[in-house]
């Protein structure tokens, strides 16, 4: 398969990765609004190329990030139905001391078994905390519990995020959208659309299910996929890369599905609440717990 026919399932999988992984972000869509001209094929290649030669290299001087995800996935399995709801939110600044603050909200339905649960997830003066309410219903029976949790990890140990390495993890995604050739874009009927504010520029890409269908299977598992199409926003500040905006939809098994991703540079504030102190300390009870940060390590790395 030609390498650059895999962009959109390069983009599912990232989008994938992520949020298997960690979840952070804000409301940032409107980052991504403009006035948006779409380009012919040969307008679309040049202004590309150019980008392409301009943005060297993705580093950047981000002191944080932040990213905003939305999914509703249905999954059938042996005759059932599961239906699954994801809004996820957070931020992360990239201090000596790492601070951070994730909120989401995932709802499942099967029509036996649903459940609410929210999630906050803190990390601030070498502690994390997290706090988790669940509602469930059950046949008709109904429970809730809420757990307030923290542990304090080994102020020695190196907790650091890199953010140009979490940024490297879009680079194939980013190079393989500039790197759309005039013959590409006429033959798979890829859109592109441009929007220009100050030194700000946005490249907008449309795709349809004749792109997404030449992907690799396993980007979407083994069931059917039809319908799909792909959106993609790459957004550049002068010559530096400053956001990207994904939106994924498709049927599968004949179940609409959609996923909406975005993260751009954040540099604000992040506010904890005032309550921490209450959360039961359980740092001495719980030692395999530095796997759970290698793992926010390792994602971010």
């Amino acid at each position: 398969m030609n390498k650059r026919l895999k962009a959109a399932g390069v983009i599912l999988a990232a989008v994938l990765s992520v949020f298997a992984a960690a979840a952070c972000g804000g409301s940032i869509d409107g980052q991504f609004n403009g006035n948006y001209k779409e380009l012919t094929a040969a307008e679309a290649c040049s202004a590309l190329a150019q980008k392409s030669a301009d943005v060297t290299e993705l580093d950047t001087e981000w002191s944080g990030m932040q990213f905003t995800m939305k999914s509703s996935v249905n999954v059938t399995q042996n005759g059932q139905t599961m239906k699954m709801q994801t809004d996820v939110e957070g931020k992360y600044r990239f201090d000596s001391d790492l601070k951070a603050s994730f909120g989401g909200r995932v709802r499942t339905e099967t029509g036996v078994l649903n459940s609410d649960v929210d999630m906050n997830l803190y990390i601030t003066d070498g502690a994390v905390y997290l706090r988790s309410e669940t509602k469930a219903s059950i046949g008709g029976s109904n429970g809730s519990r809420e757990t307030k949790i923290k542990y304090a990890y080994d102020a020695d140990a190196s907790l650091s995020v890199d953010p140009n390495a979490a940024i490297a993890q879009f680079d194939p995604v980013i190079r393989e959208l500039l790197g759309l050739t005039e013959a590409e874009i006429d033959r798979l009927g890829v859109k592109v659309s441009i929007a220009k504010k100050g030194d700000e520029t946005s490249f907008k890409f449309a795709f349809d299910e004749s792109l997404l269908g030449e992907t690799d299977a396993d980007a979407f598992g083994d069931a059917a996929i039809s319908e799909a199409s792909c959106e993609a926003i790459l957004k550049f500040s002068g010559n530096s890369f400053s956001g990207i905006k994904l939106n994924l939809s498709f049927r599968q098994n004949g179940q609409a599905n959609s996923i909406d991703y975005a993260f751009v540079p954040f540099d604000g504030t992040i506010s904890f609440p005032n309550d921490l102190d209450s959360y039961q300390d359980l740092s001495s009870t719980i030692p395999d717990f530095g796997g759970v940060l290698e793992g926010l390590e390792g994602f971010a790395a």
